[in-house]
């Protein structure tokens, strides 16, 4: 299944959930990995290292 970036074409606009995440089916770890990748999508796109 194709599961959607972090980052979105609407800027400021990040995707974080347990379908979000392609490495795990919808479970609490992908939800939780989804919701790191998008904060370091956002912190990434606001210039603030990690």
């Amino acid at each position: 299944m194709e599961r959607p970036a972090a980052r979105t074409a609407q800027r400021g606009i990040y995707l974080a959930g347990d379908w979000a995440h392609p490495d795990y089916p919808a479970t609490l770890e992908g939800a939780a990995r989804s919701g790191v990748a998008a904060a370091a999508a956002a912190l990434q796109d606001l210039g603030i290292e990690r």
